[in-house]
């Protein structure tokens, strides 16, 4: 989180008094940012068939 928060993508907010929450929110660059991702993670469900079959050559060449 502190490695996100750095880098501005997350904020973090703790309250003054004990025992002290803490919360997490994404900035407005990382919501855009997950905006752009969402079609790519849906595209790799419609076609995990294809990322499996790179996966499993990759491990292949590996062993080889």
């Amino acid at each position: 989180m502190r490695w996100l928060e750095a880098r501005g993508l997350v904020e973090h907010t703790r309250e003054e008094q004990f025992p002290f929450p803490t919360s997490y929110r994404l900035t407005p660059p990382a919501e855009e940012l997950v905006e752009l991702l969402e079609p790519l993670a849906a595209w790799a469900r419609k076609h995990e068939d294809l990322l499996l079959r790179d996966q499993r050559e990759r491990s292949r060449r590996r062993r080889a």
